[in-house]
């Protein structure tokens, strides 16, 4: 079957983090199907060829790009026009790609209102982020969207039941039925390989002789990366902070003196293996 992946995130190359999930769910698919992606970001409009799946680049990473399309306007609000930009973009890209089925990752923007009109057999994929933005619409905006969407998609998978039932909460009863009966819930799929030894990680490291946290992410304040801070603090063990964003400089404030350190944003091989070779993971978002 020839399926194309549409997404707003992508990983631009091997060590980036934005969306590696998106890139294993591809690379799934491809062992049965012939696979092409129309991703958002990139640095410049391009097609190539990766791990046996064609990624077609809309050039727009300007917005489309770590950490994130909310906090990237955030700092910068004209890159909002970047969005407009997307759109025709997008759409044409998918209509020259010609899918037999089109997989959405995001139901906000991907599959509305990217796909409205798209006589296409769709699957969406809803993660974290864009399931926060439907359930905080309106009720009368949010079943407008998802009444949409639900028109749109045979299937639609959650990463999450949390973030299903966030969804349907917010629904009449017909609707609710109705996105019940189209509705999964499956974690993405997520590809681990650290093939070094704990021992040895540690030792690479400097590891060895005392008790080690991790917390990675983006530094932004919905992952509570201070609540890591104190955690660790608590437990008397050293924190190790990887990632950036725009809380840095607070959370580096806030750290001074204690045991933290900050790697900033390291490749995701990198960052596996400090995870590996951890004591702890910390995992504080407020939301996920």
């Amino acid at each position: 079957m020839r399926l194309t992946i549409v997404t707003t995130s992508y990983p631009v190359d091997d060590a980036d983090a934005s969306g590696h999930f998106v890139a294993a769910h591809a690379r799934h698919l491809s062992s049965d199907h012939d696979v092409s992606v129309v991703a958002a970001g990139g640095a410049r409009a391009c097609v190539e060829r990766r791990h046996g799946v064609t990624v077609e680049w809309l050039g727009l990473g300007d917005l489309f790009a770590w950490p994130g399309a909310s906090t990237r306007v955030r700092a910068k609000p004209a890159r909002v026009v970047t969005a407009l930009r997307w759109l025709p973009r997008a759409r044409w890209a998918l209509r020259r790609t010609q899918p037999q089925r089109i997989v959405a990752h995001w139901l906000v923007p991907s599959v509305w209102p990217l796909l409205s009109g798209f006589d296409v057999a769709t699957e969406a994929r809803a993660h974290g982020a864009d399931v926060r933005l439907l359930a905080g619409l309106p009720v009368a905006a949010c079943e407008l969207v998802v009444n949409r969407i639900v028109a749109q998609c045979e299937r639609i998978v959650f990463a999450s039941g949390t973030g299903l039932e966030a969804v349907l909460g917010r629904l009449t009863p017909r609707l609710r039925r109705d996105l019940e009966r189209r509705s999964a819930v499956a974690a993405p799929p997520i590809e681990i390989r650290v093939t070094a030894s704990r021992e040895a990680l540690r030792r690479e490291l400097g590891w060895s002789d005392e008790a080690v946290a991790v917390c990675a992410g983006r530094l932004v304040a919905g992952k509570r990366v201070d609540l890591a801070i104190q955690a660790a603090a608590l437990a008397g063990v050293r924190l190790v902070v990887i990632g950036d964003g725009p809380c840095e400089a607070a959370l580096r404030a806030m750290a001074a003196g204690a045991r933290v350190s900050f790697t900033g944003r390291l490749g995701r091989q990198q960052t596996l293996e400090r995870v590996a070779a951890a004591n702890v993971l910390l995992h504080t978002s407020e939301a996920e």
